[in-house]
């Protein structure tokens, strides 16, 4: 019987309910210990899951963890990765990376200097919709790919009583809602196209959160990929509703308040989307209750934290290396720069 990989979780909030399930579920990982600052929640946690909990973070630096899941406020991010490395953990964070580039950078250094794995979770590569897309786009379903668009926006911040949240914080998030929400589409399209963002453009406020938020509230960036698409990244902490989008010669796509819309000139019947041209440019609705089972049947296939693991075990290349989650946060930041100084900006200048 092959070992398994020990897991440790520091941040039992949130979204890191789910990544703990993973790693139960996962034939190649055991998780063995859950760690937050609210004892409440890391014992709740640990009970629900049958494993030790504890509110110390040293405890996950101990010989019996090969793996720590870094799922913390993002100001905690570099500190922990840098000491988990040190003790000889490998470590999966949350996005963003850090909140600043300087950060990302000592985040991969730690990793080099003690031959460790550094990766990121993105949610978006665990859905197996998006991978038929990524097929759909390199066979040709869109033909040329002109443009892309994405919104991502809740009332989170607007609802918000006041900044004693972390979220609050413009030093420890590293800013406003834009590295909050948006690093999701950037670094989704950017796998999409296999392209890299070159420059941006943007423009920046606080409007309508400044109770709550001490960054941004809303941030809308147009950026140029390195192959001449264009892409629109709009972030917002005022308003519900998220799109995304990708236009080519041949087709388009709009996923949008729950729905997929589909236009081609192509057919295609893939393992999860099917679609006959029907004539005409009107777009067709995809019905989630069609192809939502199908998606369902792949879901393990693209688990991002199952996949880590076993890049782990096989000594292969991470999903999302410590490098990508370093190239977006330098994205975020240009973004910022271009709204504060009134100019387009290249990422190259952000070092």
């Amino acid at each position: 019987m092959s070992r398994k990989i020990r897991v440790a979780v520091t941040g039992a909030g949130g979204e890191a309910r789910w990544y703990m399930e993973a790693y139960k579920t996962c034939p190649d990982s055991e998780l063995v210990l859950v760690q937050d600052i609210d004892p409440a929640k890391a014992r709740e946690q640990g009970e629900r899951l049958k494993v030790n909990w504890t509110t110390t973070f040293e405890d996950l630096l101990g010989p019996d963890i090969d793996l720590v899941d870094v799922s913390t406020p993002n100001h905690l991010h570099a500190e922990q990765t840098i000491a988990a490395h040190e003790a000889g953990k490998h470590v999966i964070c949350q996005k963003p990376m850090a909140p600043t580039i300087r950060e990302c950078d000592d985040m991969i250094a730690a990793a080099r200097r003690n031959n460790r794995k550094l990766g990121l979770y993105m949610s978006s590569l665990g859905a197996p919709l998006f991978h038929e897309i990524k097929e759909m786009i390199r066979e040709g379903f869109f033909g040329i790919i002109s443009s892309v668009s994405s919104r991502g926006a809740h009332r989170g911040g607007y609802e918000a009583k006041d900044r004693t949240a972390w979220r609050g914080s413009a030093e420890k998030t590293g800013g406003g809602v834009f590295i909050q929400l948006a690093v999701h589409s950037l670094n989704l399209f950017q796998w999409l196209l296999d392209d890299d963002i070159v420059q941006v453009a943007a423009l920046s406020t606080n409007r309508l959160c400044k109770h709550s938020i001490g960054g941004d509230d809303l941030t809308h960036a147009v950026a140029e990929f390195r192959g001449g698409v264009y892409g629109s990244f709009e972030a917002g902490y005022a308003a519900e509703g998220g799109l995304l989008a990708l236009y080519g010669t041949k087709g388009s796509l709009v996923m949008t308040a729950g729905q997929t819309f589909l236009w081609s000139e192509l057919p295609w019947d893939g393992d999860i989307i099917k679609y006959t041209p029907r004539g005409g440019k009107e777009m067709t609705v995809l019905d989630p209750a069609d192809y939502g089972p199908r998606q369902a049947r792949f879901a393990a296939k693209y688990d991002q934290h199952a996949a880590f693991v076993r890049a782990i075990l096989e000594d292969a290349p991470v999903p999302v290396p410590g490098e990508i989650g370093r190239r977006d946060v330098a994205i975020v930041k240009a973004v910022y720069r271009s709204a504060q100084e009134r100019r387009h900006v290249l990422i190259e200048e952000m070092g």
